[in-house]
């Protein structure tokens, strides 16, 4: 797997790409609340288009649980977190679990959508998504 961060404008703008496992999934995720604490943003934009994995229902529920869980644990101000993807690999009950648990987290298909939803513009997200 690998992950690449870059901050700008107030927002963390990740990459997870490759092959990834349950593990390192919840590591990726819990280093987007560690980063953003570091940076002092509060907004956080995650592409998963070009990372390969299969999670089944359970796991999809541990990584949700475990990255709220982690992120409660880093920092008292959460980070609010868009994530894009498509299913099957991505198909929102993670976030949903974690959104249960205090993190805001939504699953998004686009650039576009995740950025308005995070209210930032979505050429923002430039090159880097």
């Amino acid at each position: 797997m690998d992950l690449s961060f870059e901050a700008k404008d107030g927002v963390l703008y990740g990459s997870i790409r490759g092959p990834f496992t349950l593990r390192e999934a919840v590591d990726a995720f819990t280093e987007v609340c560690i980063r953003a604490l570091r940076l002092g943003v509060t907004k956080a934009l995650v592409d998963c288009q070009d990372a390969v994995g299969q999670l089944s229902t359970i796991e999809r529920y541990q990584l949700g649980e475990q990255v709220a869980f982690n992120c409660h644990a880093i920092t008292a101000a959460m980070v609010r977190v868009a994530v894009i993807g498509a299913p099957p690999l991505v198909n929102g009950f993670a976030a949903l679990v974690a959104s249960n648990r205090g993190l805001q987290s939504r699953t998004f298909p686009n650039v576009e959508e995740a950025s308005q939803w995070l209210g930032i513009a979505s050429s923002a997200a430039g090159p880097f998504i």
